[in-house]
């Protein structure tokens, strides 16, 4: 789907679903979904990797849910929704964003990484 189209649709979206279950490998990785939907303002609901849940839960930006479990996941976003969480869920998202996860602050973490192999004897 062209960017600009699925722009367009994710601005009408409240939630932002990842619906991975854990699979080794993931368990280090983190989703770029996860900061596209932050960034785009909208909860993030996603699968139980603890990696993950760190992230989410350190800036209340959304919540996990066992995907085998449909009932969870569906009750769980219709409270969400219900109790107007989401909203605000999705406005901290925003602002992690904003603060932390951004270029600025990564190019710190390259440039320091690489440093390593440069200063490497």
């Amino acid at each position: 789907m062209p960017l600009p189209e699925a722009k367009k649709i994710l601005m009408q979206a409240d939630f932002g679903l990842i619906p991975l279950k854990e699979l080794e490998g993931f368990n280090t990785a983190l989703p770029t979904k996860m900061f596209e939907y932050m960034a785009m303002e909208l909860c993030v609901v996603m699968c139980r990797i603890p990696n993950w849940e760190t992230i989410v839960d350190r800036y209340e930006c959304g919540f996990s849910v066992n995907w085998d479990k449909p009932k969870e996941v569906v009750d769980k976003i219709i409270i969400s929704y219900q109790t107007g969480q989401y909203a605000k869920m999705g406005e901290n998202g925003k602002r992690a964003v904003r603060i932390y996860f951004n270029w600025k602050n990564e190019e710190k973490k390259i440039l320091r990484f690489f440093k390593g192999f440069l200063d490497y004897d």
